[in-house]
């Protein structure tokens, strides 16, 4: 299946990640190259020239499935030119409680919460913003609704095509479908690690919708610190930035900037 391709190729690429993190620079060089030729494997075969979308698998080319799309997109296997379409396209699956998992009737219809974070964060990744809260808000929000009658105050493992949680085996507090956690963090506060432990890591704020953020990340070296806010069309971001890591920053005007912690840490506020 296209999906398994997917994580396959992803985990080669973590794998190359931490070879080459810890000096093992021919052993990373080999795992990536072992992923390049899964990606071009999959795009070989697996990549509908017709719709510039993804089977299901070799053996079904009728069926569309979220997880092979939005893996796809977020491992980075799609060509840049074919994401936007692969995301339009996505959104075909979308209902009034979330993302159906497959077309058809063949396969199951439970909307799963797992696979959509990762679409969620495909759109982020891609600059969609504002389908990345749309779909967000169509999945979670029923969750979070403490008048609704499956409300647990915890997230679901899956949700029926009507909005309910009926089945027998579906648990209401379940890890798998937190994601949105680590996306609000990554995408929206906007911090995401480039070296082990935060050694080096980037902040980009994707605002969307929101006119505030403020939050901070753990790591070895002491707490990242953002907050941002919106007023019309001036932004504003302070970051902390903890001793002995460098923070690369990138501000919705386009500027870039690397800031470093210092000795003692470094506090530094933007405008613009």
């Amino acid at each position: 299946m296209t999906a398994f391709d997917d994580l396959y190729y992803q985990s080669l690429r973590d794998v190359a990640f931490i070879e080459a993190s810890l000096g093992n620079t021919a052993k990373a060089a080999a795992y990536d190259q072992a992923a390049d030729h899964v990606r071009d494997a999959i795009n070989a075969n697996l990549l509908n020239p017709a719709t510039g979308t993804y089977y299901l698998s070799e053996s079904d080319h009728s069926t569309f499935a979220q997880d092979a799309n939005a893996l796809s997109v977020l491992f980075g296997v799609a060509p840049a030119g074919k994401v936007p379409g692969i995301l339009s396209a996505l959104k075909s699956l979308w209902g009034r409680h979330g993302s159906e998992p497959f077309s058809g009737t063949t396969y199951s219809n439970l909307i799963s919460p797992y696979i959509t974070a990762y679409e969620v964060e495909a759109d982020y990744l891609a600059g969609d913003t504002s389908d990345a809260e749309h779909l967000m808000h169509l999945t979670w929000d029923q969750m979070i609704d403490p008048q609704n009658p499956f409300f647990t105050g915890t997230m679901w493992e899956n949700i029926g095509p009507d909005g309910t949680a009926t089945e027998a085996r579906t648990s209401l507090a379940h890890g798998w479908a937190s994601g949105p956690t680590p996306i609000l963090t990554g995408y929206v506060l906007g911090v995401q690690p480039v070296k082990p432990g935060y050694q080096n890591f980037t902040v980009t704020p994707h605002p969307g919708s929101l006119r505030w953020a403020e939050g901070a990340v753990p790591t070895p070296y002491g707490r990242i610190l953002v907050r941002w806010a919106r007023d019309g069309h001036r932004f504003s971001l302070t970051i902390g930035v903890p001793a002995q890591t460098t923070a690369s920053i990138g501000l919705p005007d386009g500027r870039h900037v690397t800031l470093a912690g210092g000795t003692q840490g470094t506090e530094r506020a933007f405008a613009g």
